[in-house]
Protein backbone atom coordinates (compact mmCIF):
# COMPACT_ATOMS: atom_id res chain seq x y z
CA UNK A 1 0.00 0.00 0.00
CA UNK A 2 1.23 3.59 -1.06
CA UNK A 3 0.12 7.20 -0.47
CA UNK A 4 -1.07 9.44 -3.73
CA UNK A 5 0.37 12.89 -2.61
CA UNK A 6 -1.84 14.56 -4.84
CA UNK A 7 -5.01 13.13 -3.62
CA UNK A 8 -4.30 11.82 0.07
CA UNK A 9 -5.29 8.44 -1.02
CA UNK A 10 -3.72 5.16 -0.50
CA UNK A 11 -3.21 3.19 -2.90
CA UNK A 12 -2.91 -0.91 -3.26
CA UNK A 13 -1.66 -1.53 -6.39
CA UNK A 14 1.94 -1.80 -5.64
CA UNK A 15 1.20 -4.25 -2.95
CA UNK A 16 -0.94 -6.89 -5.22
CA UNK A 17 1.68 -6.54 -7.86
CA UNK A 18 4.36 -7.65 -5.10
CA UNK A 19 1.67 -10.73 -4.49
CA UNK A 20 0.86 -11.24 -7.66
CA UNK A 21 5.10 -11.67 -7.95
CA UNK A 22 5.56 -14.29 -5.20
CA UNK A 23 2.37 -16.11 -6.35
CA UNK A 24 3.90 -16.18 -10.31
CA UNK A 25 7.54 -17.28 -8.83
CA UNK A 26 5.87 -20.05 -6.50
CA UNK A 27 3.75 -21.17 -9.26
CA UNK A 28 7.04 -20.86 -11.00
CA UNK A 29 8.97 -22.96 -8.84
CA UNK A 30 6.75 -25.98 -8.14
CA UNK A 31 6.03 -26.67 -11.47
CA UNK A 32 9.90 -26.90 -11.83
CA UNK A 33 9.87 -28.87 -9.13
CA UNK A 34 7.35 -31.62 -10.44
CA UNK A 35 9.03 -31.40 -14.04
CA UNK A 36 12.38 -32.46 -12.44
CA UNK A 37 10.41 -34.94 -10.71
CA UNK A 38 8.67 -36.02 -13.95
CA UNK A 39 12.00 -36.16 -15.73
CA UNK A 40 12.96 -38.85 -12.99
CA UNK A 41 10.39 -40.96 -13.40
CA UNK A 42 8.13 -40.30 -16.75
CA UNK A 43 10.07 -41.45 -20.05
CA UNK A 44 10.49 -38.84 -23.00
CA UNK A 45 7.74 -38.48 -25.17
CA UNK A 46 8.18 -39.69 -28.48
CA UNK A 47 10.27 -37.55 -30.94
CA UNK A 48 9.00 -36.71 -34.12
CA UNK A 49 11.48 -39.07 -36.17
CA UNK A 50 10.83 -41.08 -33.74
CA UNK A 51 6.95 -41.59 -34.54
CA UNK A 52 8.49 -41.53 -37.94
CA UNK A 53 11.23 -44.68 -37.75
CA UNK A 54 8.14 -46.26 -36.11
CA UNK A 55 6.26 -45.99 -39.58
CA UNK A 56 9.01 -46.67 -41.65
CA UNK A 57 10.48 -50.20 -39.81
CA UNK A 58 6.50 -51.05 -39.49
CA UNK A 59 6.36 -50.79 -43.09
CA UNK A 60 9.81 -51.03 -45.10
CA UNK A 61 13.23 -51.02 -44.71
CA UNK A 62 14.64 -50.07 -41.20
CA UNK A 63 17.44 -49.10 -42.60
CA UNK A 64 15.98 -46.67 -44.64
CA UNK A 65 15.45 -43.98 -41.01
CA UNK A 66 18.78 -42.88 -41.00
CA UNK A 67 18.40 -41.17 -44.27
CA UNK A 68 15.36 -39.24 -42.95
CA UNK A 69 15.08 -35.62 -41.54
CA UNK A 70 11.93 -34.89 -39.43
CA UNK A 71 9.40 -32.27 -41.53
CA UNK A 72 6.50 -30.11 -39.27
CA UNK A 73 4.32 -30.69 -42.21
CA UNK A 74 5.35 -33.77 -43.98
CA UNK A 75 6.41 -35.74 -40.51
CA UNK A 76 9.58 -36.87 -42.33
CA UNK A 77 11.44 -36.06 -45.59
CA UNK A 78 14.91 -37.54 -47.18
CA UNK A 79 18.21 -35.77 -46.47
CA UNK A 80 20.11 -33.84 -48.92
CA UNK A 81 23.06 -34.48 -50.38
CA UNK A 82 23.46 -37.81 -49.53
CA UNK A 83 26.12 -39.75 -52.12
CA UNK A 84 25.23 -43.43 -52.72
CA UNK A 85 24.92 -44.02 -48.88
CA UNK A 86 24.00 -47.91 -48.88
CA UNK A 87 21.04 -49.59 -47.48
CA UNK A 88 20.74 -53.42 -46.58
CA UNK A 89 18.42 -55.48 -44.58
CA UNK A 90 15.69 -57.62 -45.02
CA UNK A 91 12.07 -56.68 -46.68
CA UNK A 92 9.59 -60.67 -45.33
CA UNK A 93 12.22 -63.00 -46.93
CA UNK A 94 13.80 -60.52 -49.55
CA UNK A 95 17.09 -59.43 -49.35
CA UNK A 96 17.39 -56.06 -50.21
CA UNK A 97 20.47 -54.12 -51.42
CA UNK A 98 20.70 -50.69 -52.74
CA UNK A 99 22.55 -47.27 -52.58
CA UNK A 100 20.78 -44.06 -52.20
CA UNK A 101 21.64 -40.18 -53.05
CA UNK A 102 19.65 -37.17 -53.15
CA UNK A 103 20.25 -33.68 -54.47
CA UNK A 104 20.37 -30.36 -52.68
CA UNK A 105 16.59 -30.18 -52.21
CA UNK A 106 16.63 -33.73 -50.75
CA UNK A 107 14.96 -35.15 -54.14
CA UNK A 108 16.47 -38.38 -54.77
CA UNK A 109 18.64 -38.45 -58.01
CA UNK A 110 19.78 -40.05 -60.91
CA UNK A 111 17.61 -38.66 -63.42
CA UNK A 112 19.13 -37.14 -66.75
CA UNK A 113 19.87 -33.58 -67.15
CA UNK A 114 17.18 -31.22 -68.44
CA UNK A 115 17.97 -29.01 -71.01
CA UNK A 116 17.41 -25.52 -70.91
CA UNK A 117 13.84 -24.40 -70.56
CA UNK A 118 12.44 -27.92 -69.66
CA UNK A 119 9.01 -28.24 -68.38
CA UNK A 120 8.89 -29.94 -64.62
CA UNK A 121 7.49 -33.44 -64.67
CA UNK A 122 6.73 -33.71 -59.98
CA UNK A 123 6.73 -36.88 -58.84
CA UNK A 124 4.63 -37.63 -55.60
CA UNK A 125 4.61 -41.11 -54.32
CA UNK A 126 5.80 -43.60 -51.71
CA UNK A 127 8.51 -46.04 -51.96
CA UNK A 128 7.50 -47.30 -55.17
CA UNK A 129 8.58 -44.54 -56.85
CA UNK A 130 10.94 -43.36 -54.84
CA UNK A 131 12.54 -46.86 -56.00
CA UNK A 132 13.25 -49.24 -53.05
CA UNK A 133 15.87 -51.97 -53.65
CA UNK A 134 16.98 -50.65 -57.03
CA UNK A 135 20.04 -48.12 -57.81
CA UNK A 136 19.33 -43.92 -58.36
CA UNK A 137 18.84 -44.55 -62.37
CA UNK A 138 16.53 -47.58 -61.96
CA UNK A 139 13.96 -45.70 -60.30
CA UNK A 140 10.87 -45.31 -62.37
CA UNK A 141 11.12 -41.24 -62.95
CA UNK A 142 14.90 -41.38 -64.16
CA UNK A 143 13.94 -44.29 -66.15
CA UNK A 144 10.82 -42.40 -67.85
CA UNK A 145 13.62 -39.18 -67.71
CA UNK A 146 15.76 -41.50 -69.94
CA UNK A 147 12.50 -42.51 -72.03
CA UNK A 148 11.64 -38.56 -72.36
CA UNK A 149 15.34 -37.80 -73.35
CA UNK A 150 15.36 -40.19 -76.24
CA UNK A 151 12.64 -38.43 -77.57
CA UNK A 152 14.63 -35.38 -78.94
CA UNK A 153 11.92 -32.64 -78.83
CA UNK A 154 12.98 -30.10 -76.89
CA UNK A 155 12.90 -28.19 -74.37
CA UNK A 156 11.59 -31.53 -73.30
CA UNK A 157 11.10 -32.51 -69.36
CA UNK A 158 12.52 -32.03 -66.18
CA UNK A 159 11.93 -35.40 -63.76
CA UNK A 160 12.13 -34.38 -59.95
CA UNK A 161 11.55 -37.24 -57.93
CA UNK A 162 9.80 -36.01 -54.64
CA UNK A 163 8.63 -39.30 -53.67
CA UNK A 164 9.62 -40.55 -50.12
CA UNK A 165 9.54 -44.03 -48.48
CA UNK A 166 6.51 -44.48 -46.40
CA UNK A 167 4.50 -41.58 -47.59
CA UNK A 168 0.31 -41.66 -48.21
CA UNK A 169 -1.48 -39.19 -50.20
CA UNK A 170 -1.67 -36.62 -47.31
CA UNK A 171 1.88 -36.31 -47.48
CA UNK A 172 1.73 -35.43 -50.71
CA UNK A 173 -0.85 -33.34 -50.61
CA UNK A 174 1.28 -31.51 -47.95
CA UNK A 175 4.40 -31.30 -50.44
CA UNK A 176 1.88 -29.49 -53.05
CA UNK A 177 0.88 -27.15 -50.13
CA UNK A 178 4.28 -26.15 -48.94
CA UNK A 179 6.81 -26.73 -51.45
CA UNK A 180 4.47 -27.56 -54.66
CA UNK A 181 4.28 -23.88 -56.27
CA UNK A 182 8.22 -22.66 -55.92
CA UNK A 183 8.74 -25.49 -58.05
CA UNK A 184 6.60 -24.67 -60.56
CA UNK A 185 5.74 -28.27 -62.42
CA UNK A 186 4.47 -28.76 -65.57
CA UNK A 187 3.12 -31.69 -64.58
CA UNK A 188 2.46 -33.39 -61.37
CA UNK A 189 2.36 -38.00 -61.02
CA UNK A 190 1.26 -38.77 -58.58
CA UNK A 191 1.32 -42.70 -57.29
CA UNK A 192 0.04 -43.37 -53.67
CA UNK A 193 -2.20 -46.57 -52.33
CA UNK A 194 -0.07 -48.70 -49.79
CA UNK A 195 0.82 -46.99 -47.36
CA UNK A 196 -2.54 -44.80 -47.11
CA UNK A 197 -4.68 -48.41 -45.84
CA UNK A 198 -2.01 -49.44 -43.48
CA UNK A 199 -1.92 -48.84 -39.45
CA UNK A 200 0.63 -46.32 -37.77
CA UNK A 201 -0.79 -46.66 -33.92
CA UNK A 202 -4.06 -46.69 -35.01
CA UNK A 203 -4.69 -42.92 -36.11
CA UNK A 204 -5.18 -41.11 -39.05
CA UNK A 205 -2.41 -38.93 -40.54
CA UNK A 206 -4.49 -36.08 -39.69
CA UNK A 207 -4.33 -37.18 -35.97
CA UNK A 208 -0.69 -38.03 -35.93
CA UNK A 209 -0.40 -34.33 -37.36
CA UNK A 210 -2.76 -32.75 -34.42
CA UNK A 211 -0.32 -34.63 -32.17
CA UNK A 212 1.82 -33.32 -33.28
CA UNK A 213 1.48 -29.97 -33.09
CA UNK A 214 0.37 -30.23 -29.60
CA UNK A 215 3.76 -31.87 -28.71
CA UNK A 216 5.35 -29.05 -30.32
CA UNK A 217 3.35 -26.62 -28.27
CA UNK A 218 4.29 -28.99 -24.95
CA UNK A 219 8.12 -27.96 -25.59
CA UNK A 220 9.16 -31.92 -24.35
CA UNK A 221 7.53 -30.95 -20.83
CA UNK A 222 7.70 -34.44 -19.30
CA UNK A 223 5.11 -33.41 -16.79
CA UNK A 224 3.03 -32.24 -19.65
CA UNK A 225 3.23 -35.03 -21.88
CA UNK A 226 2.31 -37.39 -18.55
CA UNK A 227 -0.95 -35.35 -18.03
CA UNK A 228 -1.55 -35.56 -21.67
CA UNK A 229 -1.36 -39.10 -21.84
CA UNK A 230 -3.42 -39.37 -18.17
CA UNK A 231 -6.36 -37.47 -19.79
CA UNK A 232 -6.42 -39.36 -23.40
CA UNK A 233 -6.28 -43.05 -21.81
CA UNK A 234 -9.71 -41.95 -19.77
CA UNK A 235 -11.41 -40.17 -22.32
CA UNK A 236 -14.26 -41.47 -24.63
CA UNK A 237 -11.90 -40.42 -27.65
CA UNK A 238 -9.46 -42.98 -26.51
CA UNK A 239 -11.28 -45.48 -25.16
CA UNK A 240 -13.34 -45.48 -28.79
CA UNK A 241 -10.20 -45.63 -31.22
CA UNK A 242 -10.43 -48.36 -33.74
CA UNK A 243 -7.44 -51.23 -33.64
CA UNK A 244 -5.91 -50.83 -37.11
CA UNK A 245 -7.25 -47.69 -38.23
CA UNK A 246 -5.69 -47.09 -41.79
CA UNK A 247 -3.35 -44.02 -42.11
CA UNK A 248 -6.09 -42.68 -44.52
CA UNK A 249 -9.99 -43.84 -44.46
CA UNK A 250 -11.12 -44.72 -47.77
CA UNK A 251 -13.23 -41.47 -47.89
CA UNK A 252 -9.67 -39.67 -46.16
CA UNK A 253 -7.95 -41.07 -49.09
CA UNK A 254 -10.44 -40.16 -51.83
CA UNK A 255 -10.40 -36.61 -50.70
CA UNK A 256 -6.91 -36.35 -50.95
CA UNK A 257 -6.72 -37.08 -54.26
CA UNK A 258 -9.37 -35.26 -55.27
CA UNK A 259 -7.62 -32.48 -53.68
CA UNK A 260 -4.51 -33.02 -55.15
CA UNK A 261 -6.05 -33.44 -58.66
CA UNK A 262 -7.95 -30.10 -57.98
CA UNK A 263 -4.45 -27.95 -57.04
CA UNK A 264 -3.35 -28.76 -60.57
CA UNK A 265 -6.37 -28.24 -61.84
CA UNK A 266 -6.57 -24.85 -60.09
CA UNK A 267 -3.20 -23.70 -61.30
CA UNK A 268 -3.49 -25.45 -65.26
CA UNK A 269 -1.42 -27.98 -64.20
CA UNK A 270 -2.46 -31.58 -65.42
CA UNK A 271 -2.13 -34.73 -62.74
CA UNK A 272 -1.38 -37.95 -63.38
CA UNK A 273 -2.92 -40.78 -61.00
CA UNK A 274 -0.29 -43.89 -61.34
CA UNK A 275 -1.60 -47.40 -59.88
CA UNK A 276 1.31 -49.32 -58.87
CA UNK A 277 0.90 -52.85 -59.03
CA UNK A 278 1.65 -55.87 -56.11
CA UNK A 279 3.61 -58.95 -56.65
CA UNK A 280 0.45 -60.89 -56.13
CA UNK A 281 -1.42 -59.09 -58.33
CA UNK A 282 0.98 -60.11 -61.25
CA UNK A 283 1.57 -63.52 -60.41
CA UNK A 284 -2.07 -63.92 -60.07
CA UNK A 285 -2.61 -62.38 -63.31
CA UNK A 286 -5.45 -59.94 -61.74
CA UNK A 287 -6.48 -57.62 -64.55
CA UNK A 288 -8.79 -55.88 -62.24
CA UNK A 289 -7.81 -52.88 -59.76
CA UNK A 290 -8.84 -53.92 -55.95
CA UNK A 291 -9.64 -51.98 -53.05
CA UNK A 292 -7.61 -48.57 -52.68
CA UNK A 293 -6.04 -49.03 -56.06
CA UNK A 294 -9.74 -49.07 -57.21
CA UNK A 295 -10.28 -45.68 -55.74
CA UNK A 296 -7.31 -44.20 -57.48
CA UNK A 297 -8.57 -45.34 -60.75
CA UNK A 298 -12.24 -43.83 -60.13
CA UNK A 299 -11.16 -40.65 -58.24
CA UNK A 300 -9.04 -39.88 -61.70
CA UNK A 301 -12.29 -40.63 -63.77
CA UNK A 302 -14.24 -37.96 -60.94
CA UNK A 303 -11.50 -35.46 -61.21
CA UNK A 304 -10.52 -35.42 -64.76
CA UNK A 305 -6.91 -36.27 -63.70
CA UNK A 306 -4.88 -38.72 -66.02
CA UNK A 307 -4.55 -42.61 -65.00
CA UNK A 308 -1.69 -45.11 -65.63
CA UNK A 309 -2.10 -48.37 -64.96
CA UNK A 310 1.25 -50.97 -65.72
CA UNK A 311 -0.40 -53.91 -64.04
CA UNK A 312 -1.67 -55.07 -67.55
CA UNK A 313 2.19 -54.55 -69.21
CA UNK A 314 3.65 -56.27 -65.63
CA UNK A 315 1.15 -59.00 -66.08
CA UNK A 316 1.64 -59.73 -70.20
CA UNK A 317 5.34 -59.30 -69.52
CA UNK A 318 6.19 -61.75 -66.84
CA UNK A 319 9.21 -63.17 -65.07
CA UNK A 320 10.80 -60.99 -61.93
CA UNK A 321 9.31 -57.67 -62.00
CA UNK A 322 9.63 -56.91 -58.21
CA UNK A 323 12.61 -56.75 -55.88
CA UNK A 324 10.17 -58.12 -52.49
CA UNK A 325 5.85 -58.63 -52.73
CA UNK A 326 5.72 -54.87 -53.61
CA UNK A 327 8.84 -52.82 -54.75
CA UNK A 328 9.25 -52.77 -58.52
CA UNK A 329 12.96 -54.25 -59.69
CA UNK A 330 14.90 -52.32 -62.76
CA UNK A 331 13.10 -53.86 -65.18
CA UNK A 332 9.47 -53.47 -63.46
CA UNK A 333 10.80 -50.07 -63.08
CA UNK A 334 11.22 -49.58 -66.88
CA UNK A 335 7.29 -50.96 -67.32
CA UNK A 336 6.42 -48.40 -65.51
CA UNK A 337 7.85 -45.94 -66.85
CA UNK A 338 7.38 -46.65 -70.44
CA UNK A 339 3.42 -46.64 -68.89
CA UNK A 340 3.31 -43.03 -67.80
CA UNK A 341 5.14 -42.19 -70.75
CA UNK A 342 2.09 -43.56 -72.85
CA UNK A 343 -0.15 -41.68 -70.57
CA UNK A 344 1.92 -38.88 -71.31
CA UNK A 345 1.59 -39.30 -75.33
CA UNK A 346 -2.17 -38.56 -75.17
CA UNK A 347 -4.21 -35.53 -75.42
CA UNK A 348 -3.38 -33.15 -72.72
CA UNK A 349 -7.01 -32.16 -72.66
CA UNK A 350 -8.67 -35.42 -71.89
CA UNK A 351 -8.01 -38.17 -69.12
CA UNK A 352 -6.79 -41.97 -70.15
CA UNK A 353 -9.95 -43.76 -69.49
CA UNK A 354 -10.28 -45.73 -65.99
CA UNK A 355 -10.69 -49.26 -65.36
Amino acid sequence: MCLDCSTGRFSVKGSQFRIAAVWLATLVLVLGGLEGLARLFVPAPPTLMGEARTAITAQGLPALAPLLDPDPALFWRLKPDLLRVPVAGRIGSYPIRFNVSTDSRGFRAGAVSPAPGARRLLVLGDSASFGLGVEDAEAWPAKLGGLLAQEGAPPGWEIINAAVPGYTAYQGLQFLKTRGDALRPGMVVAEFWANDKADWSSRSDMEHADMMRRQALLLNSRLAWAMNRFRARFSDAEEKKPAGRSRLSEKEFTDTLAAIAAWGRERGVPVMFLVWPSRRQVEERQDKLYGYQELVAQTAKQSGALLADPAPAFIAAGGDLFVDEFHGSARGCALAAEAVRGVLETPAGGPTPAR
